[in-house]
């Protein structure tokens, strides 16, 4: 399965072309287009990143929790939940999975019992680093087919994303 994956978008050749984005009557760009279309981008990343995770015993979400722990310093489940922007709950599902796995150890945090922390275990850095490197080949794979800078169209990206996640810490 993961060869068909490294195999899309193997032919295409990058571009130097503009973008043609969908413009309006006015000939504005269609910003409701452009969404809709981010999102779909971020969906097809992700359904690929999911079969190499899933070809390598793993589901979605749990790479992401796996990153962002740091080999021997332990975090707490509220940190996970803030990081990965979802609830508390469900980083301990993921948690249970993963610890099924030997991946990840819990414990408490020394000046208060009642919180639960979590570390990487040898196991887990392994897994760690194995799902870098899945990520890196789809990371690959989908600079390939930018046109332009890549570094300048990375920059467009975050500064989206953290206008985005300044509205999400507001809401929330």
């Amino acid at each position: 399965m993961l060869n068909y994956v490294n195999e899309i978008g193997s032919d295409a050749e990058p571009t130097d072309a503009p973008l043609n984005l969908p413009t309006g009557a006015a000939g504005e760009v269609d910003l409701e287009a452009m969404a809709t279309t981010l999102l779909t981008l971020a969906k097809r990343i992700r359904v690929l990143f999911g079969l190499a995770l899933a070809e390598a015993g793993y589901h979605n979400g749990q790479d992401h929790l796996l990153i962002c722990l740091v080999p021997g310093k332990p975090v707490t489940v509220s940190a996970l939940a803030v990081s990965l922007d979802v609830r508390p709950s469900t980083v301990s599902k993921m948690l249970d999975r993963l610890s099924d796995k030997g991946l990840v150890e819990r414990g408490q945090l020394r000046t208060d019992a009642r919180i639960t922390t979590v570390r990487l275990t040898p196991a887990g850095e392994q897994a760690q680093k194995e799902i870098g490197r899945r990520w890196s080949d789809i990371c690959r794979q989908v600079a390939a087919g930018l046109p332009g800078d890549p570094a300048a169209t990375m920059q467009h990206m975050r500064s989206i994303s953290d206008v985005l996640a300044a509205r999400l810490a507001r809401l929330r």
